[in-house]
């Protein structure tokens, strides 16, 4: 089973619980193989927690093109003879939770053959712990100072031109931020100029003055 490098955009959710959303770009992969996501760290650290995981949709149809995003728990397959038609790949996943850290990673194996792009999931954890504990971490804030690209595409279309965002950790500043990708362009201010071939490129974004970096993977058709 192949490993896969997956981006994962935590939300700001108080303790203990965390929250986020993770991307994965994928190039086609055949009817039948199975990845498995490198190690998601959740931010709750050490204990028990319930992990819930849901593919989310925006591009499915129901009568029209829907006009938000769905979030597909469970087998999406079985909506297959209702209005809604989910335009997820079809796939079975499943989660296995760290509870030595806090740490989760997706196996996901391909019903049929992908064409490629990226699978995108909502995860939410829950950790248990004592009364004592949760009136002694009351206010925490989970991740709060993480540094990542907050709004990574689904895709871009050749020669288009797209504004990347990161999430600072506090007291940096935007000024801070420097951006590499591995084709096309990129300005000092995150506007990125796609390549006029497809293929799927990294954006690289790193902070000034500390050794933070992140990036995303984005997939670029014609």
């Amino acid at each position: 089973m192949d490993t896969v490098r997956s981006e994962n955009y935590p939300r700001k959710v108080s303790y203990p619980e965390a929250a986020g959303e993770i991307a994965i770009a994928l190039g086609p992969v055949h009817q039948g193989r199975s990845v498995v996501t490198d190690w998601i760290d959740t931010g709750l650290g050490m204990g028990r927690a319930q992990l819930t995981l849901a593919q989310i949709d925006t591009d499915g149809f129901e009568k029209g093109p829907i006009r938000s995003e769905r979030l597909l728990f469970g087998n999406a397959d079985i909506f297959d003879e209702a209005d809604y038609v989910p335009a997820c790949p079809k796939i079975r996943y499943a989660a296995a939770y760290e509870t030595s850290s806090g740490r989760f990673r997706i196996a996901i194996r391909f019903k049929k053959a992908y064409t490629g792009g990226t699978i995108r999931f909502y995860w939410r954890a829950s950790k248990e712990v004592s009364p004592e504990d949760r009136e002694k971490e009351e206010g925490r804030t989970v991740r709060q100072d993480h540094f990542y690209i907050e709004n990574p595409p689904r895709y871009l279309q050749t020669g288009r031109k797209y504004t990347f965002r990161c999430h600072l950790p506090q007291d940096a500043k935007a000024g801070q931020i420097k951006w590499t990708v591995t084709g096309g362009s990129i300005d000092s201010y995150g506007c990125f100029t796609a390549p006029d071939q497809p293929g799927i490129f990294e954006v690289k974004a790193g902070l000034e003055g500390t050794d933070l970096t992140t990036s995303v993977y984005v997939m670029v058709r014609g």
